[in-house]
């Protein structure tokens, strides 16, 4: 745990943290005055209760509320039917894009987004992986 605390504590102060080749445990870091590291939120999916909010609305078109229906059970319903549909059906893909587009919109004005590539969110994850299992 001192580990993980040492390499974000240097993190936060711009310090890359790389493995050495020697094994699993070992690092090093190296900080340049030129490099700025990113310390922003990187958010990558919309926030549930809004895609939840677009899911109640699409399902409560074809199958309404019923007086006396257990609103939980209504609503656990509804997310079992979206995440049933398959992921490349349109419909899907319209509720999470409303999701998405809703969820940049609340960031853009209250937190600071910053929006990467696949390819770079690959990259950081497969580094974060790293590092998990060298917690292990």
């Amino acid at each position: 745990m001192e580990d993980y605390i040492a390499k974000m504590t240097m993190t936060e102060l711009d310090n890359i943290i790389l493995p050495t080749m020697a094994d699993k445990k070992t690092w090093y870091s190296f900080k340049s005055p030129n490099l700025k590291l990113c310390h922003d939120t990187i958010l990558c999916g919309p926030v549930r209760s809004i895609i939840n909010k677009y899911i109640y609305e699409e399902f409560g078109k074809e199958h309404p509320i019923e007086d006396g229906e257990n609103k939980y059970q209504w609503k656990k319903k509804a997310r079992t039917w979206f995440y049933s549909l398959d992921e490349k059906s349109q419909l899907r893909q319209d509720i999470e894009q409303k999701a998405q587009e809703e969820t940049q919109s609340l960031t853009n004005e209250h937190v600071g987004y910053n929006r990467f590539s696949s390819r770079t969110l690959n990259i950081f994850a497969g580094y974060f992986m790293d590092e998990l299992n060298s917690l292990i």
